[in-house]
């Protein structure tokens, strides 16, 4: 931030403050100013902590032991219940429990038991369940085995072991247990989707991630921990199950045990875990703060409340910075211009089978379905994920997150506003400018809404390692000083947002990464036959009237403060912001449709980079391959499909094509990655073969796969580079003063 003696000193020159693009005055206290000292005054943290102890460790509110809350199950409805009676308490106005359609997921328990007389083990283990079919009351019972990390290789060696030929090679019934590294290598999508065609009866995995190279063991609590990640695929309806690493060796041991008295390990895996498609029901409750100014805007503040385990973080202790950041601006008085409007959402974590981006289904189905008319008169959603969380070096932080576009009204909050000096807060502030694809956010993003997240973190001792899904997310990990710093920062934020009544939305970075993108690549677009002249004309037009409508925006801004600082009639200004907002959100929005689309590995990107990016790729495999360097070949393979093709180094290619059918949307069309996820190719059989030694004689068919694909890509982007190029033209157009 900046210093108050230099704002003191840039304060002299209106024409200065003009050029800056400033809200108001620096140094002069801006129209938001007493509003977000009466807010800061009001915050009341102590009260945000009892919201998220409520939701994180009243078992009224967990559907089983481990302290589950998932998508529309019994225990989301009765924490809707007590969300939507405190909404009403906090004196938020239109309180209501917005129904949406979810697939259904209610977890109320599970049990691993393994016993043997001889050997003397008696294990009797809860595990926590994915989003998969469970089993009757009766369970499973059949042998357990562990089959390392559930690759193929592994369940041929097993089957080798056990001299099985033919359609013996099958498991039979069994029940699986491997070990996986979901932070580092996979989600447990291709294990569970490998286990069934194996024909196993259950899959159980522990975690791995918090093992060293060398075996050992990395912090005292992490053996104990119980990790919990996607299960992106169709139910297949195989119990699918999560333990602890020191379940795993325990059974590991017992297994040994059991074998060495000359008898066969039997097991029972009892999972009560239902799955109903497209028949559930997810609460979002709703509260809001109805504005002065009849604008027909809205600001949008949001967290989720269903959850794993304890979830404080995530996501609790968002829903309580919701609330707590209500019931500050309610205390103090406060009237905003526009509808501040407070949202829990449901089923964030998971709520759909089928598809790659199982998660936030809540907030996908409330911004397409259930208020659309949010599109293109939302001004912004403050969307909050583990937003109070100790930090690991005992200082007081924050980090402040905005799209590309808004990134704009972030740098002038921290570096123009003043607001961030009357928190009273002695912290630091970090920031970044992109989209948030692993959230709710994102579905607001892609229906055109401008998101933002605050995140504060405060001092105390954090765990070395990730607590993100465990059962380790708990009260040791939440910072009262993170949340009292991430809750002032938000109540200014969305002050400002509210009284500025032009948003100023910024495009020199889109256009940055738009130029960049292009940097280096006129061959390759001469192949394509893209008129790449054409394109650089675009994108000059594009950000010429880009800076043009950021100006515009400024200048209503500091009209308005200026007419606030003497005492003048806002109306006409805030009138004229309100008609500058409605162009300016319809060129956000087409910006999101024209030129963004999903990456293989989750990210947000321009559409003709995806396909760039798989070009180069393809590219540089072939040409190993051509030079015989087979293991520089499958350094580059696996960025095929932005790393989708490293299904094929570990499973088999039945498991890789069902995996390319979720992660294309061939089951589900009803969800975000839909229209975004585009021109994957399929070349699974070719790495398939240069990964299992199966290769042809210098690689010539492989090479030729490798080839083909290429040869689709260079239409699709010649095709998307098109449509950048109108897109760029169009945008100039729709942001045209």
């Amino acid at each position: 931030m900046k210093k108050k003696a230099l704002a003191i000193i840039l304060s002299f020159s209106l024409c200065f403050t003009l050029a800056l693009g400033l809200a108001g005055c620096s140094g002069q206290e801006i129209a938001a100013t007493e509003d977000v000292e009466a807010f800061v005054e009001n915050v009341d943290e102590e009260f945000a902590w009892e919201v998220t102890e409520t939701l994180s460790y009243d078992e009224e509110y967990w559907d089983d032991s481990l302290g589950f809350r998932t998508a529309g199950s019994d225990a989301e409805h009765r924490a809707a219940d007590y969300l939507a009676d405190l909404f009403t308490e906090i004196g938020l106005e239109d309180v209501q429990k917005e129904p949406v359609t979810v697939d259904k997921w209610q977890f109320n328990g599970a049990e691993f038991s393994l016993e043997n007389e001889a050997a003397d083990v008696d294990i009797d283990v809860k595990p926590a369940s994915y989003a998969s079919t469970g089993t009757d009351a009766d369970g499973v019972t059949g042998e357990v085995v562990y089959l390392n990390h559930g690759y193929e290789a592994d369940y041929e060696a097993y089957y080798d072991e056990q001299g099985l030929t033919g359609a013996a090679r099958n498991m039979n019934g069994k029940i699986v247990m491997i070990d996986i590294n979901q932070d580092m290598e996979y989600w447990i999508t291709p294990h569970y989707i490998e286990a069934y065609e194996n024909g196993a009866a259950g899959l159980m995995s522990y975690s791995s991630q918090y093992v060293d190279e060398e075996g050992n063991q990395r912090g005292d609590k992490w053996d104990t921990a119980v990790q919990m990640q996607d299960l992106c695929a169709r139910d297949l309806q195989l119990p699918c199950v999560s333990i602890s690493r020191a379940d795993g060796l325990n059974i590991l041991d017992a297994i040994e045990k059991i074998e060495a008295a000359g008898e066969t390990p039997t097991s029972t895996l009892v999972v009560d875990n239902q799955i109903v498609e497209d028949e559930g029901v997810s609460y979002n409750v709703t509260g809001k703060i109805k504005g002065t100014g009849d604008t027909g805007q809205q600001i949008l503040v949001a967290g989720h409340y269903d959850k794993y385990f304890y979830g404080v973080n995530d996501d609790s202790a968002a829903v309580a910075l919701v609330a707590a950041m209500a019931k500050a601006m309610i205390d103090s008085g406060y009237e905003p211009i526009n509808d501040i409007i407070f949202i829990a959402h449901g089923s964030e974590e998971w709520g759909q089978t089928g598809i790659e981006s199982d998660w936030a289904e809540g907030s996908w189905q409330m911004i397409t379905k259930a208020h659309p008319e949010w599109q293109g008169t939302t001004l912004g959603i403050l969307n909050y994920e583990l937003p109070a969380k100790a930090s690991q070096d005992g200082t007081l932080s924050a980090r402040i997150d905005s799209t590309e576009e808004t990134g704009t009204v972030q740098d002038s909050l921290v570096e123009e506003s003043g607001l961030l000096d009357v928190l009273g807060v002695d912290g630091e502030i970090e920031q970044s400018y992109l989209s948030q694809p692993m959230s709710d956010a994102i579905c607001y993003q892609f229906n055109g809404v401008p998101c933002y997240q605050v995140n504060g973190y405060g001092a105390g001792e954090a765990n070395d390692l990730s607590t993100y899904h465990t059962q380790y997310d708990d009260r040791d990990e939440y910072s009262h000083d993170g949340m009292d710093y991430a809750l002032k920062i938000s109540g200014a934020l969305a002050m400002y947002i509210d009284q500025s009544p032009a948003l100023v939305l910024g495009f020199d970075r889109r256009c940055d990464e738009l130029e960049a993108i292009i940097a280096d690549n006129e061959a390759l677009y001469e192949e394509a036959g893209v008129d790449i002249e054409a394109y650089k004309e675009a994108l000059a037009t594009f950000r010429e009237a880009g800076t043009a409508y950021t100006e515009k925006a400024r200048s209503i801004n500091a009209s308005y403060e200026e007419a606030v600082a003497n005492g003048e009639d806002t109306a006409d200004i805030i009138a004229e912001g309100v008609e500058l907002n409605k162009q300016g959100l319809e060129a956000y929005r087409y910006l999101q449709d024209t030129f963004l689309g999903m990456g293989g590995d989750g990210g947000v990107y321009i559409f003709h980079d995806i396909i760039q990016q798989n070009i180069n790729i393809l590219d540089d495999v072939s040409g190993a391959l051509k030079d015989g360097s087979i293991d520089k070949a499958m350094e580059n393979a696996f960025k095929i499909n932005g790393v989708l093709e490293y299904c094929a180094y570990n499973f088999s290619l039945d498991t890789c094509e069902e995996s390319r059918k979720v992660t294309n949307c061939e089951y589900q069309t009803d969800n975000r990655s839909y229209g975004r996820s585009i021109a994957r190719v399929n070349t699974y059989e070719a790495t398939y073969a240069l990964a299992n030694g199966t290769a042809s004689e210098g690689f010539a068919n492989e090479i030729a796969i490798y080839e083909e694909a290429r040869a689709s890509l260079i239409p699709e982007l010649k095709k998307y580079m098109d449509q950048e190029i109108e897109g760029m033209n169009t945008m100039a157009e729709m942001l045209a003063i």
